[in-house]
């Protein structure tokens, strides 16, 4: 599975727009393959993505914090689903 369908993709694009485009929200996200490849079932997978999208548009941009995926990062890690640093991302 290419990582370029890892939640925190979203979560960057989210947080970025907010930040730097003056909380830019007309933009649409197609991550079927983001959710197939998910390691959990699918609804799962549809809950944690609208989580990730949810915590980037509400979270404090002065101090944020990424969103916790920690209990699936080993198993996105061996598909090579690696996991973005949004905090630094939206920072530099």
């Amino acid at each position: 599975m290419p990582k370029d369908k890892h939640p925190s993709r979203a979560e960057m694009i989210t947080a970025y727009f907010r930040k730097h485009k003056g909380g830019h929200y007309q933009y649409a996200f197609f991550v079927g393959g983001g959710i197939s490849g998910f390691p959990a079932n699918i609804e799962t997978a549809g809950r944690i993505w609208i989580d990730c999208i949810s915590h980037a548009a509400t979270q404090d941009i002065k101090n944020y914090v990424n969103y916790d995926l920690s209990k699936y990062e080993e198993q996105m890690n061996k598909i090579n689903w690696n996991r973005l640093d949004v905090k630094r991302v939206i920072n530099d």
